[in-house]
């Protein structure tokens, strides 16, 4: 995460082994997003893997055209747009190949909307605490954080089961909370921003 989204995108367009890095890191980052959003609009587990490949590899197709301007919008919507570009486009194909089937378009909505919010910040809780988990030197705060957090566990139980005292328990959790919200916007603004 410590190349910025302007930096990735020129690293797309590098020599063969650093673009193959480049790719890697491209997919880890949005191909989460792109299936969540999918699967909130009702995709099926096949067409989900399918969508996933053709807006990838439509991105990789139009990457040496691709000029990022902040200006015109963010990558999010750029990347939402193409998500759902290809989930119509898969609809018209299944229809046409299943004349039983009625095609009906989702408009964009409010609810679509939300969902690909939801899904978005989903990845980028997901990035973050990925980063907080390899910059955290106190284990014993990042175990309290998550059994708390994450598990939902009661603090007395995760101190007592971590040898810590209650308050030093209260303490990891806000400390390591502090910096995941950081993290997120942080990340939330390099990949789309």
């Amino acid at each position: 995460m410590e190349a910025t989204k302007a930096t990735l995108f020129l690293r797309l367009s590098a020599g063969d082994a650093e673009r193959e890095l480049a790719w890697a890191e491209f997919c880890r980052r949005y191909e989460p997003i792109i299936a969540g959003f999918a699967r909130a609009r009702g995709a099926r587990p096949d067409e989900i893997t399918e969508i996933v490949q053709q807006v990838v590899t439509g991105f990789y197709a139009a990457q040496p055209r691709f000029m990022y301007d902040p200006s015109k919008g963010r990558f999010r919507g750029y990347l939402k747009a193409c998500v759902c570009n290809e989930l119509a486009r898969m609809r018209q194909q299944n229809a046409r190949i299943d004349r039983s089937r009625t095609v009906h378009e989702e408009p964009v909505s409010a609810a679509n909307d939300q969902n690909w919010d939801r899904i978005w910040e989903r990845q980028c809780m997901h990035l973050a605490l990925e980063k907080v988990r390899r910059s955290c030197r106190d284990g014993n705060a990042m175990r309290a954080f998550e059994a708390i957090v994450l598990h939902g566990q009661q603090p007395a139980l995760v101190a007592e089961s971590l040898g810590m005292s209650r308050d030093a328990v209260y303490q990891a959790k806000s400390r390591i909370l502090a910096r995941l919200l950081v993290a997120m916007q942080d990340i939330d603004a390099e990949l789309g921003s």
